[in-house]
C-alpha cells in the first residue's frame, strides 16, 4: 500500500522528532528500554493501520493503543451520532502536534517537476583510496528505503572533480541500477557539466547512456562566461542532446552567476531546461527565477538551511547534503509543506538546522563524509586535494549528531 505510507510517513517523522527529543527524560522508563529502533516499528505499524481505517479498508468503532504510555498515544474517538468516525488528535506528552484528519493529498508530478521534493546530493564512498562500490549500493538503498524522492550522483558532494571518468560512470551506472530496482520512479540526476561545452556535450550523452534520467550542468567554472555566453552554452547542449538539464548555479565554486533573465532566455526556447538547483543564497533570485519561468522550470534550493524559505516563494524542493544522513526527516519535511502542513515542516526543519549548519563547518563535503563514516555508512574517506574535517570540527560534528539522536 505504497500511496497509504506517502500518506502517512510525513506523520511518522513528527513522532520520532517528538521521541528524538524528549528520549533522555523516558530512558527511566523500563519499558523505553527496548529501544528507538523498536519504539519507531511499533508506532510505524500503528499508523498504517490508521491509514488503513482512514481509508475506509477498514471499520472500526473504537481505538486506544499505548505504546509505551510514557512516549505515545493515541486515541481515536467513538463513532458520532452521525455514524462518521472522526481522529481526535495525535498527543506526544500531554502536548498536542497536529490532527490527524482523513484529508491527506497525494502530490503527483508530470514533466520537469519529475526533479522536485528532497534529492540527495550522494556522497562517493572510498575504501583505501579506491571506489567502495558495496557502500554505495547500501547508501542507494537505504536511502530509497528512508522516502528520499530522488537521487544525485557525481555532484560536488560526490567529489566529482577528484573522479577519474571511469570512476564516475561507475558511480552513476551503479546509482541507476539500485535506482531502477526501487518499487517506485526514483529519479537519478548524474553530474556532467564541465567548463568546455563540446567535453559537457560528451557527457550528457554518457550519463544518458548509463542510465540517468537527467544531467546536472552546472554553469562553467575558471573561465567566466558572461550571460551571452552561458546562454550560448545551455543552448548548444540542448541542441545537440536529448536528455532533460537542471542548471547548476553555485557563484561561490564558479565565480559566476547565472541570472534569472538568463535562466528564463533559455527555458523559454528549451523544454529540455526541467530544472535550475540554485545555490546562490540568494532568496531574491530563486523568487524571480520563478516568477519569470512559472511552471516550466522547477528550482530546487541548493542550501538545506534555506529548502524552506525558497519553498515559500514557489521552489519545489532540495538538492541535499543533509538527507546523506537524515534523509526520512529531510524527505518529510518537503513532503509536509506540499500538503499545506508548514507547522509541521517548520517543526522537522528546527531539528534538522542544526545538523545542516555544523555539516557546512568546513568545505563540503568534507564534514558530511565525516559523519557518513561516523554512521558507518562508508569508511568516511575523502581524496585529496581535501582533507580530513579538524579534530575541533569533528567534535562539534559528533556533538550534534548524537544531539539530532543519530548512532555515532
Amino acid at each position: 500500500m505504497p500511496a497509504v505510507r506517502r500518506k502517512v510517513d510525513p506523520y511518522l517523522s513528527l513522532i520520532e522528532t517528538t521521541w528524538m527529543r524528549n528520549r533522555h527524560s523516558c530512558l527511566s522508563c523500563a519499558e523505553s528500554q527496548r529501544g528507538l529502533k523498536e519504539i519507531t516499528t511499533e508506532i510505524k505499524g500503528i499508523c498504517y493501520e490508521i491509514a488503513t481505517v482512514a481509508c475506509g479498508s477498514l471499520t472500526m468503532t473504537e481505538y486506544s493503543l499505548e505504546v509505551p504510555s510514557a512516549i505515545f498515544s493515541l486515541y481515536r474517538e467513538k463513532e458520532h451520532s452521525s455514524g462518521s468516525p472522526k481522529w481526535n488528535e495525535v498527543t506526544l506528552w500531554g502536548v498536542k502536534y497536529l490532527d490527524f484528519p482523513v484529508k491527506w493529498s497525494i502530490v503527483t508530478y508530470q514533466g520537469g517537476e519529475m526533479f522536485r521534493g528532497a534529492i540527495t546530493a550522494l556522497v562517493t564512498p572510498f575504501r583505501n583510496g579506491g571506489l567502495d562500490i558495496e557502500a554505495l549500493e547500501k547508501h542507494v538503498r537505504w536511502q530509497i528505503e528512508q522516502g528520499i524522492d530522488g537521487l544525485l550522483a557525481c555532484g560536488t558532494t560526490g567529489e566529482t572533480p577528484a573522479l577519474t571518468e571511469d570512476e564516475q560512470n561507475q558511480v552513476i551506472s551503479t546509482v541507476a541500477k539500485i535506482a531502477s530496482q526501487a518499487e517506485r520512479k526514483v529519479p537519478v540526476l548524474a553530474g556532467a557539466g564541465t567548463n568546455s561545452t563540446e567535453k559537457t556535450i560528451k557527457r550528457v550523452k554518457k550519463v544518458k547512456e548509463l542510465g540517468a534520467d537527467a544531467a546536472l550542468v552546472v554553469t562553467p567554472y575558471y573561465n567566466k562566461p558572461t550571460q551571452e555566453g552561458l546562454y550560448r552554452h545551455y543552448a548548444e547542449i540542448c541542441e545537440q542532446t536529448d536528455l532533460p538539464i537542471v542548471i547548476y548555479n553555485v557563484p561561490s565554486r564558479t565565480g559566476g552567476n547565472i541570472l534569472p533573465a538568463t535562466v528564463q532566455r533559455i527555458a523559454e526556447k528549451y523544454d529540455k531546461i526541467v530544472a535550475v538547483k540554485e545555490a546562490s543564497g540568494s532568496v531574491d533570485q530563486s523568487t524571480d527565477i520563478v516568477r519569470r519561468c512559472v511552471d516550466k522550470v522547477a528550482v530546487l534550493s541548493g542550501d538545506d538551511s534555506l529548502t524552506l524559505p525558497i519553498m515559500a516563494v514557489g521552489g519545489k524542493g532540495v538538492v541535499s547534503v543533509v538527507s546523506n544522513v537524515a534523509p526520512y526527516d529531510t524527505a518529510n519535511m518537503v513532503r509536509f509543506f506540499e500538503q499545506g502542513e508548514f507547522e509541521a515542516a517548520l517543526t522537522v526543519h528546527q531539528k534538522l538546522f542544526p545538523l545542516m549548519k555544523v555539516l557546512f563547518a568546513e568545505t563540503n563535503p568534507g564534514p558530511v563524509k565525516a559523519a557518513t563514516g561516523l554512521m558507518g555508512i562508508n569508511s568516511g574517506e575523502v581524496r585529496l586535494p581535501l582533507a580530513p574535517v579538524s579534530e575541533e570540527n569533528l567534535a562539534k560534528l559528533r556533538q550534534a549528531m548524537l544531539d539530532y539522536g543519530l548512532a555515532v
